[in-house]
């Protein structure tokens, strides 16, 4: 397994960066690589949703969203055949003054013909342009 958990502040409202995280219908228009992303199963706290994301190679998953509104949503991999597990947690607190603490953590294991140098770059190298990705995302809909 390889992993990686960061912690940094946005620039937006609470509001939108929960909304920025939990659309996730919407993820293929700001998240690189992300193609498709698409609610399968949803409630009030709970939704599956069937990714199609494009990086190095075309992969599929279904990952199980669990959502404590503005406070932290967690994944769990419901379904996939690259990815032998993808589990992570987005954690949110509001500082004020439209800046809020994000943490994130991500568990992911890959077949064992993947190198685990090779996953631990992939987990935690493009996260600074996933978290700015965020947050344009955030700011984006708190000027709405």
């Amino acid at each position: 397994m390889a992993g990686a958990k960061e912690t940094f502040i946005m620039e937006a409202d609470l509001d939108s960066v929960w909304e920025a995280i939990t659309d996730y219908e919407s993820y293929p228009d700001f998240v690189d690589g992300c193609e498709s992303a698409k609610v399968l199963e949803s409630s009030k706290s709970r939704k599956l949703v069937e990714y199609e994301i494009n990086k190095l190679k075309k992969i599929s998953y279904t990952l199980e969203h669990k959502e404590s509104p503005k406070k932290k949503m967690t994944w769990v991999m419901a379904k996939g055949k690259f990815f032998k597990s993808n589990d992570g947690t987005w954690s949110l607190k509001d500082l004020g003054d439209g800046q809020v603490e994000v943490t994130y953590e991500i568990e992911v294991s890959m077949p064992a013909l993947v190198p685990k140098a090779i996953v631990r770059g992939l987990v935690s190298s493009g996260l600074p342009d996933m978290f700015d990705s965020f947050e344009a995302r955030a700011q984006g809909l708190s000027k709405d």
